[in-house]
């Protein structure tokens, strides 16, 4: 017993390959973060990056579905619209069910601004349609089956001001 436990307060090897393997190893497989983080923890880690990752991840597994899909479209709004418009963007979940593997999700992206509408829907919907897919696709590998997504932008001017829509978006 007394030398389980001391190799238990080793510290395992530094390979960043081993990392990356375990890091990519729960994005393929939803249920792989069970067993990581019964074994190792982001301070077992190397590089700092796979530290961040790895507490990202374990705080993604204590969050709903309808919390991740929300915080995915918010993530593609900043990844695919630059600097500005994504600060002035909320995402609010309409709906969220479930038949089966299939998830029916309707999202609205709020907006405080028309000029920031036309940003986010982009030249006929273009822009819209990619936050869309790439939310989506992003889903699919998360909740590991299918996903219908719909959104829609909506302007309401002052939306970060008003107290009881921030806590219904989660921010607290």
């Amino acid at each position: 017993m007394a030398a389980l436990e001391d190799n238990l307060r080793k510290v395992p090897p530094q390979n960043l390959e081993a990392e990356s393997s375990v890091l990519g190893g729960i994005l393929i497989e939803n249920e792989a973060i069970n067993v990581v983080i019964e074994t190792l923890r982001p301070e077992d880690f190397y590089r700092e990056s796979h530290r961040r990752i790895l507490r990202a991840m374990i705080e993604i597994t204590d969050r709903s579905e309808r919390e991740l899909a929300a915080e995915l479209v918010r993530e593609k709004l900043f990844r695919l619209l630059g600097e500005e418009v994504p600060y002035a963007t909320a995402v609010q979940i309409d709906q969220f069910t479930q038949d089966g593997a299939l998830r029916r999700i309707h999202a609205t992206i709020l907006v405080d601004k028309p000029g920031q509408k036309a940003i986010v829907i982009g030249k006929g919907g273009s822009k819209l349609k990619e936050v869309g897919t790439q939310a989506r696709l992003d889903m699919e590998r998360l909740f590991d089956g299918k996903v219908h997504l719909q959104l829609w932008v909506k302007v309401r001017e002052g939306w970060a001001e008003d107290p009881s829509l921030l806590t219904r978006l989660g921010y607290d």
